[in-house]
């Protein structure tokens, strides 16, 4: 698939947009991450080690690009209030968190 990016067309692979759709699905439903912090001593040997969880909350923008690619509400996203988006939101999130268990 070619896609335009400025003045340059770049050729996407089918499995780059395979990747490139789950990574915004991902983001349109929110994930948890793990995040590591080292401390090292001034010999560089390693001293303490913490690993936390980080939640990432859904991201709007994300659903959007969702919802436009499945074509559902064609059009009619721009004249959605903020309220109307995330009643939207939760909506997809549900439909979303069914069909990845499901998976």
């Amino acid at each position: 698939m070619m896609v335009e990016h400025g003045r340059d067309c770049v050729d996407i692979a089918d499995n780059d947009i395979k990747k490139i759709e789950s990574a915004l699905l991902k983001k349109a439903q929110g994930y948890t991450t793990e995040e590591t912090v080292e401390e090292y001593s001034g010999d560089q040997s390693l001293i303490k080690r913490k690993i936390t969880e980080k939640y990432v909350p859904a991201d709007l923008s994300a659903i959007k690009l969702v919802l436009e690619a499945s074509n559902a509400g064609k059009g009619e996203l721009e004249e959605l209030s903020d309220e109307e988006i995330m009643k939207l939101r939760g909506k997809y999130l549900r439909e979303l968190g069914k069909m990845v268990v499901s998976d």
